[in-house]
This record gives structure tokens, C-alpha cells and sequence, in this order.
């Protein structure tokens, strides 16, 4: 019944799997890798597909297997393989896999920064694992980075990760560029309305809303970084700020003057890390529209 040429069966099973049927997609790449088990690109794909209908880890994993030993030099299986086996908690495996795949791979350019170590360090990190995320994205070439905003967006993600994981608490909003962190903003004055000097300040963010007022995460800008809470008076919020504490929501700077009068100023929205993705159905991936 199907006596195409298997390119033709592809063409039918990336429809159907671009249309949002990835039962369907995965059974005519059953079809091509059954015509031709030598190729990898259909063995992958009916793998990808069957993932994306919920089979069981045990029927998906031997089909990405598979395409990584016909081809064991591509970074897309070898990539699919790995944030696979991370996504199914498998974390020995992947570290091996990974490790295997970069002993293999010999192509190191900006593509295999993209579709390689982007993916497995972003499905580390959608794992809860922002050390492992960080220490597969620092294998990335630099300039690479700089070149890809996908990659920068990233970057970001991974830091901010990493940065509330050793605080234990975030007080910068996701998004705040890091490199512009831990260093006096410039919505905090150098001086109070009655020239006194700034003596301290403090990132925080909103944790809640109590019967007493806005109850606060903040750290301490000293070495020691120190995280704290606090629960201010709704007068406070309102002389600092200005706004009704009831509408106290995100996250902020405070500083405190010499005269013991203090500020508080919102984390503007135009100071965070832009980024617009698009989801890419055919290969699950996400990539810069621009």
C-alpha cells in the first residue's frame, strides 16, 4: 500500500505532525523506519511523535536510541535523547548521554550551541536543576551567545535561577538583567528630598498581603546577601511609595537615607530582558521569530 518513496511518506508524517496529529505522524514514520531501518530521521521522529501522544517511556526511548547509533554524530538526536531522559527524571542516563555525545560530536559551531546545549541546558533548568542548566550552557561559545537572543534570553533564565537558588528566595524579577544587578538602580535618588545621603538600599519583591500590611522579601546588598522578611505598616508603603498599599504587588527597590526617611521605587518595565519566542509544532522547539 504505500509504495512511495519513503521522502514522499515523510512529507504525509510532517504534515500530520505540524497539524497537531502525532499519532498519526507516528505511525507513517513506523512505516519509513520499517521500509528503511537505516535511517535515522525516521526512527527519531516516530520516537518525537510517540512522546508527544503519551506512549510510555519504553516504547518512545528505543526509538530515539536507535536514531542516536545510526547517527551518532547529529546534535538533533543526540539532543532529543538527552533532555528525553531529563524530562523522564533519568538523570545518571542523560549526564552519560551527554557526556557520550560530546566525546562524538565534532561540529562545535553556532548551530550546535542552538539545537544542542541550548535545549538539554533549558530542559535542565525546566527540571529544576539550574546548577546542571549552568553547567551545560557555560560550554557555549560566548559569541554565540551575543548572536542569538534565544541563547541570551536564556542565559538569563539560568542565572536567575542559579541567584535564587543560593539566596534562597528571588527578590529581582525574573527578567531583571543580571548584569545590572546588586548595583544601586537609578530609580533610587543618591540624596532625600533634604539632601541627606542614600546609607542603604534593597531589591524586594511583594511575598503577600496581610491584615497588617505588605509583607516583603528582601536581601541585603552586603557581601553576605542576606535574605529577610518583613511586614510593613500600609502607612509606610503609602509615605514611601505613594501608591495605595493595597495594590502592592512584584517587585521593587527601597533605600534608605541618612535621616532614616526611606523610598520606594517599582522595577520599571522597560529595564527587563525583551525576548519573543515561537513554538515550532514539527520538531517541538522553540525559535526567535526575529
Amino acid at each position: 500500500a504505500w509504495r512511495e518513496p519513503v521522502e514522499f511518506i515523510w512529507e504525509r508524517a510532517r504534515a500530520l505532525s505540524v497539524s497537531g496529529k502525532p499519532c498519526e505522524a507516528a505511525a507513517l514514520y513506523q512505516i519509513c523506519r520499517q521500509k528503511d531501518p537505516a535511517r535515522a530521521y525516521s526512527w527519531h521522529y516516530e520516537g518525537f511523535n510517540l512522546d508527544r501522544c503519551g506512549r510510555t517511556f519504553a516504547e518512545v526511548y528505543p526509538c530515539l536510541v536507535q536514531a542516536v547509533e545510526l547517527d551518532p554524530e547529529n546534535p538533533w538526536w543526540n539532543g532529543r535523547l538527552v533532555t528525553f531522559l531529563i524530562r523522564h527524571a533519568r538523570f545518571d542516563q542523560a549526564r552519560d548521554r551527554f557526556a557520550a555525545a560530546m566525546s562524538r560530536i565534532r561540529q562545535r559551531d553556532a548551530w550546535f550551541s542552538r539545537h544542542f546545549l541550548r535545549w538539554v541546558a533549558h530542559q535542565w533548568l525546566e527540571s529544576g536543576q539550574p546548577l546542571e542548566a549552568e553547567r551545560v550552557f557555560s560550554q557555549i561559545d560566548q559569541l554565540h551567545v551575543e548572536e542569538d537572543r534565544p541563547l541570551r534570553v536564556l542565559r538569563q533564565q539560568i542565572l536567575d535561577a542559579v541567584e535564587a537558588l543560593h539566596l534562597g528566595d528571588s527578590v529581582y524579577a525574573p527578567n531583571y538583567p543580571i548584569e545590572r544587578r546588586w548595583k544601586i538602580p537609578a530609580e533610587i535618588p543618591a540624596q532625600s528630598p533634604d539632601g541627606h545621603p542614600l546609607t542603604s538600599w534593597y531589591p524586594f519583591r511583594v511575598q503577600e498581603l496581610s491584615r497588617e500590611g505588605p509583607v516583603i522579601v528582601l536581601a541585603t546588598t552586603d557581601p553576605a546577601r542576606r535574605v529577610l522578611r518583613k511586614t510593613l505598616t500600609p502607612e509606610q508603603w503609602e509615605d514611601w511609595l505613594g501608591e495605595p498599599w493595597t495594590e502592592a504587588a512584584g517587585f521593587y527597590f527601597a533605600g534608605v537615607y541618612a535621616d532614616q526617611t526611606a523610598v520606594i521605587r517599582a522595577t520599571p518595565p522597560d529595564t527587563m530582558v525583551p525576548h519573543t519566542l515561537s513554538y515550532d509544532a514539527a520538531d517541538g522547539y522553540w525559535r526567535s521569530v526575529d
